[in-house]
């Protein structure tokens, strides 16, 4: 009984903790993603700077 409640919180927490690893990998993919968004926004607007100068 007491080995059963044991494993029970034990695969509780390695749940818990894979999905706070989860969450952590989308949280980082999501910046990069937003990061490089960011980067291509840049670039575009450096674009249309250059060609408005030329």
């Amino acid at each position: 009984e007491y080995l059963l409640h044991y494993f029970e919180v034990v695969s509780c927490l390695t749940s818990v903790s894979g999905f706070i690893k989860l969450t952590r990998l989308l949280n980082l993919y999501n910046n990069i993603v937003l990061k490089s968004s960011n980067v291509i926004y840049l670039l575009n607007q450096l674009v249309d700077f250059i060609f408005e100068i030329s």
